[in-house]
């Protein structure tokens, strides 16, 4: 299904092509603000067994290739995931939730897949300011802190936040990246 302007309508998918074979489903699909691509989840042949991964899909061209693979968590809970499009359709942000913990974090792909940044292990929760610049969690030293990374430049920065925004959880402040809706605070 998709929802636009407030109203669901099916979204046929059809066939898609992906390294070799045809699938015809793609899990918590979501659209880039184009139309014309979507990430969602699927699970790919890799050395003998079945892992699950992010794909990206083409759909004018039915056409998929895998942009982020992944160890799932054992457990009989549905994990979340975010996959957030920058606002010009160029980059997805993904949010991989990896039993690897050097594995779990945030990767930024190009809309052709070609490009992939990985923000780091403990990255988490991204949202995109404007189409180069994308804001995250980040754990570093046991505490958790907002950042944000410039395509463009390639620079990542920590955010300071006014006091107030923090919610402490263990003695970790815990940011949340919804506080964070006016790019003219950035410095």
């Amino acid at each position: 299904m998709e929802w636009r302007d407030g109203q669901t309508r099916a979204f046929p998918l059809g066939p898609v092509s992906l390294e070799g074979q045809t699938i015809q489903t793609v899990e918590r699909p979501v659209l880039s603000p184009d139309g014309k691509l979507l990430v969602g989840t699927t699970s790919v042949p890799r050395g003998g067994e079945t892992v699950p991964a992010y794909i990206l899909v083409d759909l004018a061209k039915h056409t998929g290739q895998v942009v982020v693979t992944y160890h799932r968590i054992p457990t009989d809970a549905r994990i979340p995931t975010k996959i957030a499009w920058s606002p010009d359709s160029q980059w997805v942000a993904i949010d991989s939730t990896d039993y690897d913990p050097i594995q779990n974090g945030v990767s930024l792909v190009s809309a052709d897949g070609q490009q992939r940044i990985f923000l780091g292990s403990g990255s988490t929760d991204p949202a995109w300011l404007d189409s180069e610049t994308v804001v995250f969690s980040s754990s570093a030293w046991g505490i958790t802190r907002l950042q944000t990374y410039n395509l463009t430049t390639q620079v990542r920065r920590w955010l300071d936040l006014p006091a107030g925004v923090w919610n402490q959880s263990n003695g970790r402040g815990l940011p949340s990246v919804s506080v964070v809706l006016f790019p003219q605070t950035l410095p």
